[in-house]
């Protein structure tokens, strides 16, 4: 019992010296899960979000002195980068979300 524990240990820790053949088997193992995994395995879709930068940030209200904007989740970063790009400053940045609590983008208030 001993041995196994200390042959799990010195594998989880990566403690085998390069060229043994405990690491190159170790090695084995890592390609063969990455190359032959199922893909539908794994349910990581890319989340949707804007194409191009100038749809990160859509302008909903423009009062003269201040602008409401709506930005993308996922895109609120270059979307504010955007904004500030053009000389505008940011006052207050809200969340929506939809029934479940899942952000569906930021209604983002500036002034010049």
């Amino acid at each position: 019992m001993q041995t196994m524990w200390t042959i799990l240990k010195r594998t989880v820790f990566w403690s085998y010296e390069r060229g043994t053949w405990q690491y190159d088997l170790a090695v084995v193992a890592i390609l063969v899960f990455v190359l032959l995994t199922p893909r539908r395995w794994f349910h990581d879709q890319p989340k949707p979000g804007p194409a191009l930068a100038s749809e990160a940030a859509m302008l909903i209200t423009d009062d003269g002195v201040t602008k409401k904007y709506w930005i993308q989740p996922g895109a609120l970063e270059r979307g504010l980068s955007e904004l500030r790009g053009r000389g505008l400053t940011v006052i207050q940045i809200e969340s929506r979300t939809d029934a479940q609590g899942a952000v569906t983008g930021y209604q983002v208030q500036v002034k010049r």
